[in-house]
């Protein structure tokens, strides 16, 4: 059967894996392990079908198929490795402990699967064959990845799986049929979160220097009013590069939604996602397993007060335009 994929993207911190969630709790979403980089990290998929990166971007797809082959989990003591090493010994008779080594099989035995069709790919890609037939095998392989293990499912979903900006001539062939949804959020609660968990100093959290360490400070420099600065302008570039995606990739393909409507607002919000993907309200047989909006509005609005201090929240204003900007054109705020 054809399934649809639905590609969820964010602007860091903004709310995305909570629409990841609700979706997980639809009986025909199947939902793809974790995020899912073998099409957008640099090296792999998107650049090797991008000409221009590709030149500059070596090939790293073999690296990625040696480091999480079977043999080489084992000989770099892969997670399941080590949580079987330490627990099982201990929880070998304890019922309660026996779903979650069976689940985490279950990922372990589809991020293998995953791995043998990004080698079969990979094979093709360097192949000497015609650009449009690579795009055409690249496709393929997202298909195929869509349907490993949920043969009855009627959609894949997608967390992160591409940077929205880049590639936006490659991607939107790749993952077709697609429905794409872009979570955006206010930037004040958007910045509170990015410290609340830890991401603020996300470029120097190595003790080793490198380049981009020294890059970064060497343009803003490394203290706490430095790397908000540094975060406001990544943020604000997402949000600007999300205006042009906005005008790239037509309505019937691409969502807006601003997080604080999915949580305030959530049965309209959630009525909208689903008519917006075609998902029948009937197979959200798993609701709030997942995501309770009671609990996220709890945890995520307004809380820049608890983390940004005032002479910190005058600084605002460019991001705050831009944050509205997008409201005035989100489908999350045209709900019937």
């Amino acid at each position: 059967m054809e399934r649809c994929n639905i590609l969820i993207a964010g602007t860091l911190a903004s709310g995305a894996s909570a629409l990841t969630d609700l979706l997980r709790e639809y009986e025909n979403v199947n939902v793809i392990n974790d995020e899912f980089d073998d099409f957008r990290a640099p090296g792999l998929v998107g650049d090797q079908l991008n000409i221009l990166s590709s030149i500059d971007y070596p090939d790293s797809i073999e690296q990625i198929i040696r480091m999480q082959s079977i043999k080489g989990r084992l000989i770099y003591k892969s997670r399941i490795w080590k949580l079987l090493n330490r627990l099982l010994p201990k929880t070998l008779w304890v019922r309660q402990f026996e779903s979650r080594y069976i689940e985490y099989f279950k990922k372990y035995l589809v991020r293998l699967n995953q791995i043998n069709l990004l080698e079969n790919l990979h094979e093709e890609l360097r192949s000497d064959i015609s650009y449009e037939e690579k795009i055409q095998n690249a496709n393929t392989w997202i298909n195929d990845v869509s349907g490993l293990f949920s043969y009855e499912k009627e959609f894949t979903l997608f967390d992160q799986p591409i940077l929205p900006w880049s590639d936006i001539e490659i991607w939107p062939r790749v993952f077709e049929p697609f429905k794409m949804i872009y979570v955006y959020r206010n930037p004040k609660d958007q910045m509170a979160e990015i410290i609340s968990r830890g991401i603020l100093f996300q470029p120097f959290r190595s003790p080793f220097l490198n380049y981009t360490q020294v890059n970064v400070m060497s343009i803003y420099g490394k203290d706490r009013k430095a790397m908000l600065k540094f975060q406001k302008d990544a943020l604000l570039n997402r949000m600007e590069n999300l205006k042009d995606l906005k005008e790239k990739i037509s309505d019937e393909r691409l969502m807006l939604v601003d997080f604080d409507n999915l949580v305030c607002d959530y049965d309209k919000c959630k009525t909208s996602v689903e008519n917006f993907i075609g998902l029948r309200s009937t197979s959200h047989k798993y609701a709030k397993d997942y995501f309770n909006p009671e609990n996220a509005r709890q945890r995520s609005i307004s809380i820049y007060k608890d983390y940004l201090s005032e002479e910190e929240l005058q600084d605002f204003d460019e991001l705050e335009r831009a944050y509205f900007y997008l409201k005035t054109c989100s489908d999350s705020n045209k709900m019937e």
